[in-house]
């Protein structure tokens, strides 16, 4: 019996890595070969005839083909070894408001096509992402798909652990010369983790150096880094933490002080100022969370002024927009501000009142009014 050269490769590669025989390992490896071995090129598999679709063996003898001959390949290279996968057809410009009850028939625009495989309550998206992609999530996150046992469209959700998304916490000590020490924990989710896998495993130790040091600029010119520049790019989520003392950061005049949120312009959310005359799609996916935690000097008495706070929760057009503020004294009698502020901005249709409703809402997220702290001095 003949064995297709795509089958024979996926029985080597399983038996090269002896060390792990998981379900979850055999798809990593086939998953990393076809990600390292076959480039894809050409227009979109969309704009062929069926009949253009090559057979697995031709595109792994040429090494390249376009989205469809890479999924067929990927397809059977899992097959070949058991692993049970399906197909995923999904159209991107279809929209929720179009009904996920609307019948899937003949004439149904598919841009879409992902391998799936289901395993222990997971599904693992095989030839979406590179080597460094986590095979449980997927950039086609939100799309609509075709159940075509049901003839019907659902949307293809990911839970939320697995969507994409940046959280970034900012454990913040103001000391009495205006310095601040500033801690760094920034998580990332989702597809997010394949590029900063990819820096992170590529690049070399003196560009790395110049990354830090670009990285810790960009808070402050005058900021130093304190410690290491720790990332740990094997856990999922991808954690990167670092410490870093800014001088200077607060403002103290006429018994009063002034403390802006670091880092609080990389997430504040920038809408197309002015009136709209037409409805538009978002076709992008944001989400982040960030949170301040600031703990004050001895001499701070009270809080003067917090950042503007927000309540935008507009599942309908996939928005949230939320800031909320809190202020505390502890056991040592040191003052302590939160700063909580979540930001979901999901692929959704906008008609021309959402849109000055949600820009409103968005410029809560800017400015001097959503990210100072004003503080009273004692002895004031």
């Amino acid at each position: 019996m003949k064995i297709d050269g795509y089958a024979r490769i996926s029985v080597d590669l399983q038996e090269d890595s002896h060390e792990n025989t998981s379900i979850e390992n055999q798809k990593r490896i086939i998953r990393d070969f076809v990600a390292k071995e076959i480039r894809v090129v050409g227009v979109s598999f969309y704009d062929f005839p069926l009949s253009a679709i090559s057979d697995p063996n031709t595109t792994l003898e040429f090494r390249y083909g376009h989205g469809m001959d890479v999924a067929v390949l990927t397809y059977a290279m899992l097959d070949s070894v058991g692993l049970k996968p399906r197909i995923i057809l999904g159209d991107s410009s279809r929209l929720p408001a179009d009904g996920d009850d609307a019948t899937v028939d003949g004439n149904g625009f598919f841009d879409v096509i992902l391998v799936a495989v289901d395993d222990g309550g997971e599904t693992y998206y095989v030839n979406d992402g590179s080597e460094y992609s986590d095979l449980r999530t997927t950039r086609e996150d939100g799309v609509i798909c075709a159940d075509l046992d049901g003839e019907n469209w659902y949307s293809l959700d990911l839970p939320e652990e697995l969507a994409d998304s940046v959280s970034t916490r900012y454990d913040v000590e103001i000391h009495p010369d205006c310095s601040a020490e500033v801690e760094v924990t920034r998580e990332y989710r989702g597809t997010m983790v394949e590029g900063v896998r990819r820096l992170y495993s590529e690049i070399t130790p003196e560009d790395r150096r110049r990354h830090v040091l670009e990285t810790v600029s960009s808070y402050c010119r005058g900021a130093v880094l304190e410690g290491g520049y720790e990332t740990y790019v094997e856990s999922y989520p991808v954690v990167e933490k670092f410490r870093i003392r800014v001088p200077h950061w607060a403002v103290e005049e006429g018994g009063t002080m002034s403390v802006r949120l670091i880092g609080s312009e990389r997430t504040a959310v920038g809408p197309r100022y002015g009136e709209r005359a037409h409805s538009f799609y978002r076709e992008n996916v944001n989400r982040f969370r960030d949170e301040w935690n600031l703990l004050l000097p001895e001499e701070v008495q009270s809080v003067s002024l917090l950042p503007r706070e927000n309540e935008f929760d507009r599942a309908d057009i996939g928005t949230v927009l939320k800031t909320k503020c809190t202020e505390s004294r502890g056991d040592d009698g040191r003052l302590r501000v939160s700063v909580l502020r979540e930001s979901v901005l999901e692929r959704a249709m906008f008609g021309v009142a959402d849109y000055m409703e949600f820009m409103e809402s968005a410029l809560n997220t800017r400015g001097r009014a959503a990210d100072t702290v004003v503080l009273e001095l004692s002895g004031n």
